[in-house]
């Protein structure tokens, strides 16, 4: 696909810029807690404010649940509508606010923005894929339009980053390989707040029997998180383990959740699902559990599963390639979809039972590249400072 190589610095870019901290724009649809827009933010709290600062735009008048946290943080919300007046307002965002970069987190819509990023002289342009895929079909317009936008990226962007092989591997095929633009940088898990594991706190909270089995799992009520099956795994676990529990941490959004609802009912484990909704103590939660059930049908990279093992959780994954790709590093279990209900509960039953692994698991993690500092190092050396390219290419 890539033919144009790797797009040259404007002259402002190669002979220096004025000094003071790099100001980096991300590009997001609204700042809701998404896991890419999670991992940033843990990305800015981790750079050194001197040298980095992040704003952010989004493709929404709507404020986002993290504004709040972003503005603390030291950062700026710049809401803008996409309607046709977006243009020339993008453009105008930039040309008057001298950023060093436009990293946008929007898969192949990034190829729109980035163009106006280069109408703009805005000298880094960086496309980030965080999925295999968008998940919004691809019919005969869409593929129309996604020739395109991605033809924008490759003819604008400065770099092009996957946050997996798989990403960047679902987003061009293969070839992306050869072009000394593209990169994976794998997201770093900040545990430095990680606190003290509290299982009985948690079960109490949820008026869970003090020496329960609780499974968990983390991810917003989206098809390809494959709530469903989760529902039917834990079922058929339920069997093996009756004082069990399942604790579905995230966003509640329909039609899944209605789906789950009448999946509880049909299968008779009401009262041994809850729904915790959007939490800001997932680690804790993560730390009294027994076990986290991934059965994902697409991920970028499953940064839930990443802050599982970082708690020291067992983890039982569908074998998509982005969780294959972790399994390069950690000891997670990975099982086939096509495999029965019963197949995964017995697989989640003796990874409950195997008493050694969470300790193989924190000293994997802690030793794996998807720890906060070689993540922050990666971004430090791509991110222009002080308009000095510090990209090693």
């Amino acid at each position: 696909m890539y033919t144009h190589g790797l797009a040259p610095a404007s002259p402002q870019h190669q002979h220096g810029a004025p000094q003071g901290p790099a100001r980096i724009l991300h590009v997001f649809g609204r700042m809701n807690r998404g896991g890419a827009e999670m991992r940033t933010l843990e990305l800015f709290r981790c750079l050194d404010p001197d040298c980095h600062r992040f704003e952010f735009c989004t493709l929404s008048r709507e404020p986002g649940e993290l504004d709040d946290e972003i503005v603390r943080l030291g950062g700026k919300v710049h809401r803008l509508e996409l309607n046709l007046a977006f243009p020339r307002q993008f453009v105008k965002l930039l040309s008057e606010n001298n950023f060093s970069a436009v990293h946008s987190h929007v898969h192949y819509f990034s190829g729109f923005l980035l163009r106006l990023a280069a109408r703009a002289g805005t000298p880094q342009r960086i496309a980030h894929f965080r999925s295999t895929a968008d998940g919004k079909g691809a019919n005969l317009w869409r593929r129309a339009r996604n020739f395109v936008l991605k033809h924008w990226i490759d003819k604008y962007a400065t770099d092009i980053l996957g946050v997996s092989r798989a990403a960047l591997d679902g987003a061009f095929g293969r070839g992306w390989q050869a072009d000394p633009r593209c990169n994976v940088i794998y997201n770093g898990i900040d545990c430095s707040s990680g606190g003290q594991p509290d299982p009985k706190g948690v079960r109490s909270e949820f008026g869970l029997p003090t020496g329960a089995t609780l499974l968990i799992h983390v991810g917003r009520m989206t098809a390809e998180k494959n709530h469903e099956r989760l529902i039917r795994i834990f079922s058929a676990f339920l069997r093996h383990v009756p004082n069990s529990y399942l604790l579905l941490v995230g966003q509640l959004k329909e039609p899944t959740n209605s789906r789950i609802q009448k999946l509880l009912r049909d299968f008779e484990v009401n009262g041994r699902v809850f729904a915790a909704g959007c939490r800001g103590d997932v680690r804790r939660l993560l730390l009294a559990a027994d076990l986290m059930v991934a059965p994902s049908l697409r991920e970028g990279l499953p940064g839930a599963v990443l802050e599982a093992v970082a708690a020291g959780t067992p983890v039982l994954a569908s074998d998509i390639p982005p969780m294959i790709e972790v399994a390069e590093y950690l000891p997670i279990k990975t099982m086939s979809l096509l495999e029965s209900d019963e197949t995964w509960a017995t697989a989640a039953v003796e990874l409950c039972e195997d008493k050694a692994l969470r300790t193989r698991l924190l000293d994997a993690f802690s030793e794996s590249p998807f720890t906060m500092p070689p993540s922050a190092a990666a971004f430090r050396k791509m991110y222009a400072v002080n308009g000095e390219s510090q990209r090693d290419v």
